[in-house]
């Protein structure tokens, strides 16, 4: 018997591979959250599909968030990177990438926001 994520992922396969867009899913009330991130966990190649279904890494979806803070849940660095390779902005949405990541104690995460901080803001990064 498959576990629920494996299942949610065979299923969100077959809609990706049969041209279904996941993101064309509309919400029918507001407390209704439909957020397709939840289910890569560590499939790189279902976030790919996703990306070219159209991912928008800022795009304000469940519960005012961005998709790239929904995936700090899953707290897969490579599924992080990826977006932010989008143009990902770890601090827009009311639950921004960063207060998630400071939440959970995700020092991986924690130190890819500041990376990416002091690559943009071009300030020397220490090295040890």
């Amino acid at each position: 018997m498959l576990k629920s994520t494996e299942q949610n992922q065979k299923i969100l396969n077959l809609f990706l591979d049969r041209g279904l867009n996941p993101y064309d899913v509309k919400k029918k009330r507001y407390d209704e959250c439909y957020e397709p991130i939840f289910i890569v966990q560590d499939d790189m190649k279902l976030l790919d599909k996703l990306i070219k279904a159209g991912l928008n890494p800022n795009e304000i979806r469940c519960y005012s968030n961005t998709t790239i803070a929904s995936a700090t849940y899953s707290r897969n660095i490579e599924v992080f990177k990826k977006l932010l390779e989008l143009k990902g902005d770890v601090y827009k949405g009311s639950r921004d990438a960063l207060i998630q990541a400071m939440e959970d104690s995700n020092k991986d995460l924690l130190h890819w926001i500041v990376k990416i901080d002091l690559i943009c803001l071009k300030m020397p990064v220490k090295r040890s």
